[in-house]
């Protein structure tokens, strides 16, 4: 670790408070390290922890209050440092979600990105990642963006085959695209290989169909 932990609690005005456009898309080394962090890379491991002490401790991930600015801005900051942290995705996806349900987050905001941008970005840092295409099918999936969130989840199912919660998500979608028979099938290969939640089993049920 070369530089001071002070850099974590510093928001760079040329990464937070930036209009949209100008980070979707951009280079992954635009945030206050000058290079992406890999979650997952062992040399990585002290400056993501520092990452997290700072900007992601249980508060921001339960989405109650910021830590050193308020939300997202400290979700911003882990995800321009860390691109594929999964659990910041799902926190910054979540946020979105409900914001946009309130109807507290004009289109555009200069607070954040927008979840599909930090999408993009993780995608674009690690692709053969199928956690990030999962996270992103099911911000998709809620955000009603059927298409795309079919196109997520097959990816990620194609990138790991034997995940059960992939299987599982991709049922939810299959029936709230009316696909009966594609979601029975994809129930029972979630369920075969030990997923333990039952409501997709028991949405099946309602109209008729098993699993079993």
């Amino acid at each position: 670790m070369s530089q001071h932990p002070a850099r974590y609690l510093a928001i760079g005005l040329s990464i937070c408070w930036v209009e949209a456009n100008a980070l979707c898309g951009g280079a992954l080394t635009n945030n206050n390290l000058g290079r992406p962090l890999d979650y997952f890379a062992i040399q990585d491991a002290e400056d993501v922890q520092l990452v997290e002490q700072y900007r992601f401790p249980p508060e921001v991930e339960r989405l109650e209050r910021g830590a050193s600015t308020e939300l997202p801005g400290d979700i911003h900051f882990v995800l321009m440092s860390v691109p594929n942290h999964h659990r910041a995705l799902h926190a910054m996806a979540t946020w979105e979600i409900r914001q946009k349900a309130s109807g507290k987050i004009p289109p555009g905001s200069r607070s954040f990105l927008g979840a599909e941008c930090y999408f993009k970005r993780a995608v674009a840092f690690k692709p053969q990642d199928p956690t990030i295409h999962l996270i992103y099918g099911v911000y998709l999936h809620k955000s009603r963006d059927y298409d795309n969130a079919m196109q997520a989840y097959t990816t990620a199912r194609d990138l790991k085959p034997n995940s059960p919660e992939v299987h599982y998500n991709l049922g939810l979608l299959h029936f709230d695209l009316e696909q009966y028979d594609r979601a029975v099938e994809s129930a029972r290969t979630a369920y075969r290989l030990g997923y333990p939640l039952r409501g997709l089993k028991n949405k099946l049920r309602r109209i008729g169909r098993s699993v079993e």
